[in-house]
């Protein structure tokens, strides 16, 4: 394979009991026919985290998406989570008070001279769905270690939809590259 794409909830969260909705759905072996069993599984951060590491280190290419974007925390690179306050000196997400944005269009910028980005406009418009945003450590992309691809640059990116505490948004990174060895992870929060 050349590149490996993860959908949205098919990367566990780095938090230990953190559950996806996505893993009640895995089937019942005794239901499966015999000759299905080496398709299923589940991505483990113990088993599959490792193996998609080298892959990329080796020329690889991985592309996540939505709550896929939890590779990036599994693999130590230099970015958080931008949807945080500080509470009693630990970050912690914003709870819904103060921020949700369910299912709705928002506009980012994106840096259409990037390789990535070729074909596209210096503006995008995205569906969000609480989607993961980011913030990348300013020397990671000094160095060239990750490369934003799109990120918010206004406090008001609502396009269609609703959303409560946009402004929470702005200057988060909304999708990036990053080099690991001789490969590349692509991160796409919203879709």
């Amino acid at each position: 394979y050349d590149v490996i794409v993860f959908v949205d909830g098919a990367i566990p969260s780095v938090l230990a009991g953190a559950a996806s909705p996505y893993e009640e759905k895995e089937p019942n072996l005794e239901e499966i026919p015999a000759e299905f069993h080496p398709m299923l599984g589940k991505i483990t951060a113990d088993k599959s985290v490792p193996a998609l590491k080298a892959f990329i280190e080796q020329g690889g290419s991985v592309v996540t998406i939505g709550s896929s974007a939890n590779l990036a925390y599994h693999l130590d690179l230099p970015v958080k989570n931008a949807i945080v306050e500080m509470n009693n000196g630990k970050e912690r997400s914003l709870p819904g008070e103060k921020y949700y944005i369910p299912g709705s269009i928002l506009q980012v910028a994106v840096s259409p001279d990037l390789k990535s980005n070729w074909g596209m406009k210096n503006k995008a418009d995205v569906y969000f769905n609480n989607s993961p945003v980011f913030r990348v450590q300013p020397d990671a992309i000094a160095s060239g270690k990750i490369t934003p691809l799109a990120w918010f640059a206004s406090d008001k990116s609502l396009r269609s939809g609703w959303a409560f505490g946009q402004a929470y948004l702005q200057d988060g990174v909304a999708a990036f590259e990053a080099k690991i060895g001789k490969g590349k992870l692509f991160v796409y929060g919203p879709e």
